[in-house]
C-alpha cells in the first residue's frame, strides 16, 4: 500500500513514530470504528505512555490521539513517573492500572470517557480487572479498546493456548450476553448477562479487540417485547422515515413489527391502509390475510384473499407475454 492510500490515522501514526502502526495494525481499524467522532471534544483515556522507566521516553500515541482528534482531551495513566510536554489538552497521570480506587477518581475528574485504550501491562489479571472497572464508567456511547490481545494465549502474561479465564472469554462471554434473547428463546441454559444490555457491539480484530458501549434492547426477530424502550425508539424512526419517505417497504416492515410485538389488529389495519396506497404489493396483501386468518376475520379474508388471487393472475399474464 502507498503511503497516499493510508487512512489519516495511521498516517499520524507513523509520523508521531508510534508502534500501532507497523508493529502492529491497530490504526486502520482505530480509524474505520473512530472517524466520524473525529470533530467531537472525546475524553480519552490511555492506559500505558511507553518508554518504560524513562521519564522522558514515551507518549507517542498519546500525541497521535491528540492530532487525530483535535478537540479531544487526552489522558495518559503509567505506573512509571513521565516529564513529557505534550501541548495542553494531554496529562498524564502516575498510577497503577489495577488500582480501582484510582481508575474511578480519573473518571470522576476527567470523564466520562469516550474512549478508552488499554495498553498497559497486558497481564490477564491486570486486563480483566481494568476492564471491569472502567467498562461501566465509559460515556452512553463510548469505545473500549484493548490492545495486544495475544498475550491472552502466552503463559508467561498469565494466557493459555485456549484463552480460557482471559479477556478473550470474557468477551466470547459478553457475546453470548447480548444475545439471551436469541440464546434463551431456544431453551439455551440461563447466561451471565452482566453489562449485555449495555454493550451494542463487540469487535475482534487482529491483536485488538474493541467493544461499543450502547443500549441492547432493539427488536430482535426472538424477542419483540412492545415495552422495551428499543422497540419504541425503532418504531419513532420508522414512523419519522415514512412520513419523509413514504414506501411500499417501510410500511410493510411496520406491519411486520407490529405483528411480532404481539399487535395483530393493529399489525392488519397498518397492511389494509397500506394496500390502499400500493394495492399492487404481493407481500403486503399475503401479511394482511395471515392477520386476518389468525384473527378469524371471515370478510376480510374473502376480500384479501381475491385480491391475491388478481394479483397472481395478474403476474403470470404479465410473466407469460414478457
Amino acid at each position: 500500500m502507498s503511503f497516499a492510500g493510508l487512512d489519516p490515522l495511521s498516517r499520524i501514526a507513523i509520523a508521531c513514530g508510534t508502534d500501532k502502526w507497523g508493529a502492529h495494525r491497530y490504526t486502520p481499524d482505530y480509524h474505520r470504528m473512530l472517524q466520524h467522532r473525529r470533530d467531537e471534544k472525546l475524553r480519552i483515556l490511555e492506559i500505558g505512555v511507553g518508554g518504560y522507566k524513562d521519564k522522558v521516553l514515551g507518549g507517542r500515541s498519546l500525541r497521535m490521539w491528540a492530532e487525530y482528534f483535535p478537540h479531544a482531551q487526552v489522558t495518559g495513566l503509567d505506573i512509571c513517573e513521565k516529564k513529557l510536554d505534550l501541548g495542553p489538552r494531554v496529562s498524564i497521570v502516575q498510577g497503577s492500572q489495577d488500582d480501582a480506587a484510582l481508575l474511578q477518581r480519573l473518571s470522576d475528574e476527567r470523564g466520562p470517557f469516550d474512549l478508552v485504550i488499554d495498553d498497559g501491562s497486558h497481564l490477564v489479571v491486570h486486563v480483566l480487572s481494568t476492564f471491569e472497572t472502567l467498562f461501566p464508567l465509559l460515556s452512553p456511547d463510548g469505545i473500549y479498546a484493548i490492545e495486544d490481545v495475544q498475550t491472552a494465549f502466552w503463559p508467561n502474561y498469565g494466557g493459555n493456548p485456549e484463552g480460557a479465564g482471559t479477556i478473550v472469554a470474557r468477551m466470547n462471554g459478553l457475546v453470548r450476553a447480548m444475545h439471551a434473547d436469541e440464546v434463551t428463546a431456544m431453551g439455551g441454559l440461563p447466561l451471565d448477562t452482566k453489562w449485555g444490555d449495555q454493550v451494542s457491539g463487540v469487535h475482534f480484530f487482529r491483536n485488538v479487540i474493541l467493544v461499543q458501549r450502547g443500549p441492547n434492547d432493539y427488536p430482535s426477530n426472538a424477542c419483540f417485547d412492545r415495552t422495551r424502550s428499543g422497540f419504541k425508539l425503532a418504531m419513532r424512526e420508522l414512523e419519522t422515515e415514512l412520513a419523509v419517505a413514504p414506501s411500499e417497504g417501510g410500511n410493510l416492515i411496520k406491519a411486520q413489527m407490529l405483528h411480532l410485538s404481539g399487535q395483530p389488529m393493529l399489525a392488519l389495519a397498518a397492511a389494509t391502509a397500506a394496500i390502499g396506497r400500493y394495492p399492487r404489493s404481493i407481500e403486503l396483501v399475503v401479511l394482511a390475510l395471515r392477520l386476518a386468518m389468525m384473527l378469524n376475520r371471515e370478510s376480510e379474508i374473502r376480500l384479501l384473499q381475491g385480491r391475491l388471487d388478481q394479483l397472481m393472475a395478474n403476474f403470470m399474464a404479465e410473466d407469460e407475454a414478457g
